[in-house]
């Protein structure tokens, strides 16, 4: 009977905890990395977008060759291979998404012009037609 009353607290604890948002201790502290590439993610793609963009790259950049110098400094060998997994995982994140920020941006540009060309044909015949 005990035995049932307490793991009926824990689940109602842990209910509680879930419900209202509070932390069980699970969660882990997000690296240097891990903000800056959550920050990317929020990053817009309007006017401003090429030197938030590049000042947000070199820094990300900046952090990994940071994060690649602690792991040289590990003497254990498996916990330098884990932790160079963590840097390349990392970069992998970085890579996938810089490239869909990138691709995004391009299309904006590209339908830019794309409207611009539009808008000088389209004034090009009207000109010609007001001249004949």
């Amino acid at each position: 009977m005990a035995r049932s009353v307490l793991v009926f607290i824990c689940f109602i604890n842990i209910a509680y905890a879930q419900v209202f948002g509070i932390s069980l201790g699970e969660e882990k502290k997000l690296s240097g990395v891990e903000v800056l590439l959550q920050e990317m993610e929020k990053l817009s793609v309007d006017n401003s977008f090429d030197e938030k963009y590049r000042n947000l790259s070199l820094e990300i950049e900046r952090q990994l060759d940071l994060k690649r110098g602690e792991c040289v400094e590990v003497s254990a060998r498996a916990e330098k291979e884990k932790c160079f997994r963590e840097v390349v995982t990392l970069q992998k994140t970085y890579l996938e998404k810089s490239h869909v920020l990138k691709k995004k941006y391009l299309l904006l540009i590209h339908e830019e012009q794309l409207n611009g060309l539009d808008g000088a044909h389209a004034k090009a015949l009207k000109d010609l037609e007001r001249h004949f």
